[in-house]
Formats: structure tokens, sequence, C-alpha cells
């Protein structure tokens, strides 16, 4: 595989007197697609819209590719190309929070950007009803002169947010705070907005859904499948929660998934591994089972984002520990007891995974050792560099 990497040195910290550049805590990256010189028929670029949070503001910046005559959006790289960056152009800064901003991700369907603060409160920016076009939204993000031309909403209620994700529907938003709390917030409107052909109502967002019960420990990272069965949460207490949602069997398409009133079972608890022949113990005091997870003073980072892969096969946790090495762990869907692949490699504690969207397509009569026909590509983040 080959990658383009851009490189964007900004973001200096309101508190830094020293001009060095603030540490980016979330990105994200939203398709808000092509642009034509004269007509349709004459595509000109590729667009994408960044957004970049790290200091008291989000930051969103359009990215501009050169396409290929291929169809798909992420084939649309021409990969022979050594310019195929054209243009990184800063946009504009959301300055409403007041504190440091540690998470921010655009919902699936392009027409709202969550972020999430130090200081507990959440930011819901919209695209006005006005200028969804359709369900096209995401291209209005690449016009933006203002941050007054979108819809904002608030939410608050927290000590302080370390990460958030949207359903796949764009219905829900879970988030994870320091007071231990996981919440789960949904658009009262979206219902009515997807089946109205008419003009479409604003977005109301109702917390339908708050449990400071299980983790003991800041949450650091919340995950919502992308098939709509689980939540997931992890937290410095060491553990990983896994939370099934109540539904009927008969009801479990999707579109009825996202129809139906959001209920929560009890979490699966994922703490522990069985011990290895690689543990540092004396074999007459060695237990039979070890914590899974990274103990907090072995980290230097606020951080431990799990994710699903795109087709929700796999839960990929990362601040795992497998003998005495770092690692990050994948877990089959429905199977939570041990991991089913262990990543090592690690000098440090993993923080962060992030699942490719595209799903790459192995060539026919290939199939990977779990009978995939596709291929799944994610990226983990350490504190430092793997060892080769």
């Amino acid at each position: 595989m080959k990658a383009e990497t851009p490189q964007i040195l900004w973001h200096n910290g309101k508190d830094n007197d020293e001009n060095k550049n603030a540490p980016l805590f979330s990105i994200s990256v939203l398709e808000s697609g092509m642009e034509y010189n004269a007509s349709p028929s004459s595509c000109d670029k590729f667009g994408l819209v960044l957004a970049t949070a790290g200091n008291h503001e989000v930051n969103l910046w359009k990215l501009r590719l050169q396409p290929s005559s291929s169809t798909t959006m992420f084939s649309k790289l021409d990969r022979s190309n050594p310019n195929q960056l054209v243009n990184v152009e800063f946009l504009l800064a959301l300055t409403r929070h007041d504190t440091t901003v540690n998470a921010v991700k655009f919902s699936p369907n392009g027409l709202h950007l969550a972020s999430a603060s130090d200081s507990g409160t959440i930011l819901i920016y919209s695209v006005p009803p006005a200028m969804r076009g359709g369900g096209n939204g995401q291209h209005y993000w690449s016009t933006l002169e203002s941050e007054n031309q979108l819809s904002i909403k608030v939410l608050s209620g927290f000590d302080g947010i370390y990460d958030l994700d949207w359903s796949c529907d764009s219905k829900r938003l879970c988030v994870g705070s320091l007071d231990h709390t996981v919440a789960i917030y949904e658009d009262e409107h979206y219902n009515t907005n997807v089946a109205s052909n008419s003009k479409e109502k604003d977005s109301q967002w109702k917390c339908v859904y708050r449990n400071s019960r299980d983790h003991s420990h800041y949450i650091q990272g919340v995950a919502m499948d992308p098939l709509q069965n689980y939540v997931c949460t992890m937290s410095c207490d060491r553990t990983v929660r896994v939370y099934p949602r109540k539904v009927k069997k008969k009801h479990r398409s999707q579109d009825a998934m996202t129809e139906q009133r959001l209920e929560l079972g009890k979490g699966k608890l994922i703490k522990y591994r069985p011990t290895t022949n690689k543990d540092s113990l004396s074999s007459e005091k060695a237990p039979k089972r070890l914590p899974l997870f990274a103990e907090e003073a072995s980290s230097e980072s606020f951080f431990r984002r799990l994710a699903w892969t795109t087709d929700g096969a796999y839960l990929i946790t990362p601040a795992a520990v497998w003998g005495n090495d770092s690692a990050t762990c994948l877990f089959r869907r429905h199977s939570y007891d041990l991991p089913c692949k262990v990543l090592l490699g690690h000098d440090k504690p993993s923080r962060v995974v992030a699942p490719n969207p595209v799903l790459f397509t192995l060539p026919e009569g290939k199939a990977t050792h779990e009978g995939l026909p596709y291929k799944t590509v994610f990226a983990v983040l350490t504190e430092k560099p793997p060892t080769k």
C-alpha cells in the first residue's frame, strides 16, 4: 500500500509561549465530494474536509485530491502521481469551546460535527436543514466562511470528555467522560426527517442512556458497533465493557435497529488474560490469569480509543499487555472471552486504533484466514514507534 502524508503545522496553544506546535488530540475526515469547473461532466478535484482538535478550537481544513478515472472515492487517488495531494487550504476555526478539545468527529451522514472538551461540554455543529439538499449536506462544509453558518447545539453535564462516537445511521452520539459515565444522545427529529419529503426540522438531542455504575475510573474510549448491536467502552480501570442492545430477533434489520428505542443490557466485562510462558512470574505463585490491559502509570496518554472494524467483524482494543509486551488485541464479534489476534511489537502501550472505512476486495477465489473475501486495514497509534 502507498500513502500520501500531508503535513499541517499549526495549532499553537493559547498558553504556549515557546512558539511550538500544540498536540492534536483528535482528527476526523469527511468526504465533501467532487468539484466541477463548468459542468458535472468535467471533474476537477475531489474534496475532503478535515477537522482537527487539540487546543481550545476545532480547525477545519479543505484537502483537494486529483482524481483518476476510477469510480469509487478512495480509488480516485492516482497512486502513480507523486503530486497527488493538490492543495491543503485552511477553512475556518470553530471557537465556541473555552477549554482543550479532546475529541472531534463528523457523523457518517456528513450532517453533524461533534466536539467535546475538558470542561465536559459537547458541541454539535450541524448543517442547517435548508442546506441539506436531500441528504447531501456534507458538501456544505467545504463552502463555510463562518461558524455562524452552522446550527449549534450545546450538551453538558459531565466533568470532562475524552472520546465520542456516532452510530452508523448518525441518529445517536455516544460519549465517555472523566466521571466514569457513558452517555448516549439521540436526535429526536431523526425518524421524522428521514421519512419526510418536506422541509426538515433542526436536530434536537436528548440523552437516552446514561451509566456511571460499571466503570470505576475515567472512560477513555467509546465505540458504537457499525451493525448497531453493541456499545463498547474502555477505561483506565483496565477494563472494556461490551453492552448488547435489547432487541427482538424479528427486529434486527438495520432499519428496524435505527427505529427502535435504545435499550442496553448488562455489559460483558473484558479484563483478564491467561498467563503465558513469557510472563515473569514464579511458577509456584503464578496466577491463572492476569490483567489484559496496561495500568495507567505505564502511560503518558489520556486516551484508550478502541474501535470496530468497518464491517463489524472485529473489536480492536489498544493498551493491552501480553506477556511482558505491549499489544493491541482483536476480538471476534460475539466472542469476547479471549482475543483472536494479539499484535505485538510495541515498546509502549498503543493508545488509538482507527479502521480504514474501505474494505479491500481480494482477488477472485482468495479469502482471509477467517473466510472473508476482503481485507480490513487499520492504523494503530502508539506512544513510541513500534519496533521493526
